[in-house]
């Protein structure tokens, strides 16, 4: 069972000195542990999750401060007794650290990472609470990040054995066009004692009819013919709700994770674009950055929508979240409005751009990160394509193509069949070593480089080339 766990948070901001924060002229990367002895003593105020604590000071926007959140919840020993808990956060800005009843349980530097905090060893009968510090400290980004727990919590309770929330892959190819038959593949992560348990998914249209449901079975990898089903396209993004059961060994039903999928076929051509459902379009794309405007960088699916309604207006279809993995609910809705969305997840690699940036933590990190990118992402009908850096400095000065191999690999590690393309957004394809580097790629993404296209189509004519970014607000 998952539910919402934005309710009944509390909140206190501590600024950092100035002193702490270059020691001897070097930058002193502060931890969340080194403020857990602060937060007995502080005066917590309510606050509304998801949240953003930098937007309150508009004429500070970037302080250098740490973010003290506490909530206090009751458990029942039912809730308990041979149940996994979990809190699931998509997003905590940035550096954050978790304790549970006082003992530390993990965190995530990156601050734009779904994660899961395993609450199971930590938890009692009665009341818990729960402690989340995070560390910002000015520069750590190029934009307006926000600070805080700026998108939704969950919590999940889980039997011992069970499907994880990111478990499940679906991959459909279209086998006969004429008759619009396709194969659907669906490998399904179990995780406990799984011996006699079996699974089974139902396809639902949006109003609740059922349209396809497969056999229960032991096999927890099976693929399966679908005839006649409708198709996610931009014109009209048809989608399914998709929920994948699991049954103990008394066939009990046990555990359920659902969400949208779609089917639609995707094809890159060398000299004539992109392919649709077999129909060529032009992207029409925009680059998007996370926050709202003046309401800041707290998640509101409302204030998303109305962006992406004043995108279509302009007619764009398609998005590229720049440069950061977005929440459930940011993809939720390019699904059911029918944008392409280029799935972005790094602005840096191990060059850091800005002092207290990710990049001071990528190499201890990347790979989990990537992990639940991908895993979060891939049965979304919007996918279009993974683009693993933006502008990334290591490409021309540091081990850019070793990094490029690495972050290659990871994907397909969690996207073995390729549902979407890999790629990389590049303002810097004048260089050989950038195009070292794209040659290890899917799709190569020219930011502001349009003067390149024709030398390079005729020096890499088997590249697939897009302008992944070619105006700003400088520039138009």
């Amino acid at each position: 069972m998952k539910t919402l766990f934005n309710d009944g948070w509390n909140f206190f901001e501590l600024p950092i000195p100035q002193d702490k924060m270059y020691i001897d002229g070097k930058k002193n990367l502060l931890t969340p542990k080194d403020f857990f002895n602060h937060s007995k003593n502080l005066s917590y105020s309510p606050v509304s999750i998801p949240h953003d604590w930098m937007i309150y000071d508009t004429k500070d926007l970037y302080r250098n401060s740490v973010g003290f959140y506490k909530k206090t919840f009751s458990l029942t020993k039912d809730d308990i007794q041979n149940r996994n808990l979990f809190l699931r956060f998509e997003g905590v800005y940035m550096n954050s650290g978790i304790w549970i009843n006082d003992s530390f349980a993990g965190g995530r530097k990156y601050g734009y990472s779904t994660f899961e905090i395993d609450l199971t060893p930590f938890v009692k009968e009665g009341k818990n609470e729960i402690l989340v510090i995070c560390v910002y400290q000015n520069c750590n980004t190029r934009w307006y990040s926000g600070a805080g727990i700026f998108r939704d919590v969950h919590f999940i309770n889980k039997p011992k054995t069970f499907i994880p929330e990111d478990g499940l892959y679906f991959v459909s190819k279209l086998k006969d066009e004429k008759t619009n038959t396709w194969s659907l593949k669906i490998n399904c992560q179990v995780n406990g004692d799984s011996k006699g348990y079996k699974i089974q998914t139902v396809l639902k249209k949006l109003d609740g009819t059922v349209f396809f449901t497969t056999p229960k079975s032991e096999v927890f990898e099976n693929t399966y013919t679908i005839e006649n089903p409708l198709i996610w396209d931009i014109e009209k993004p048809d989608y399914y709700i998709a929920a994948t059961n699991l049954y103990d060994k008394t066939d009990a039903l046990v555990d359920s994770v659902s969400f949208n999928y779609g089917f639609k076929t995707v094809r890159f051509d060398k000299n004539e674009g992109l392919f649709l459902n077999g129909r060529n379009i032009v992207i029409y794309g925009a680059c998007h950055h996370h926050d709202h405007g003046a309401l800041g960088a707290a998640f509101n699916k409302n204030a998303l929508r109305r962006q992406f309604l004043k995108l279509k207006e302009m007619g764009v279809n398609s998005v590229r979240c720049s440069h950061n993995p977005p929440p459930q609910a940011w993809m939720d809705l390019a699904d059911e409005l029918g944008l392409l969305i280029d799935d972005e997840i790094f602005d840096m690699w191990e060059m850091p751009k800005t002092p207290f940036d990710y990049g001071n933590y990528f190499n201890e990190c990347y790979k989990e990160d990537v992990k639940n990118w991908i895993q979060k992402d891939r049965n979304h009908p919007s996918l279009l394509m993974w683009s693993i850096g933006n502008e990334i400095f290591d490409t021309v000065g540091g081990n850019g193509l070793e990094i490029t191999k690495k972050l290659y690999k990871e994907v397909m590690k969690y996207d073995p069949d390729k549902v979407a393309p890999i790629t990389m957004a590049s303002n810097y394809m004048m260089a050989d070593s950038a195009q070292e580097c794209a040659k290890e790629l899917d799709l190569v993404g020219y930011n502001y480089l349009e003067r390149l296209y024709d030398e390079h189509h005729k020096k890499y004519p088997e590249w697939i080339m897009y302008g992944s970014e070619t105006a700003s607000t400088l520039q138009s």
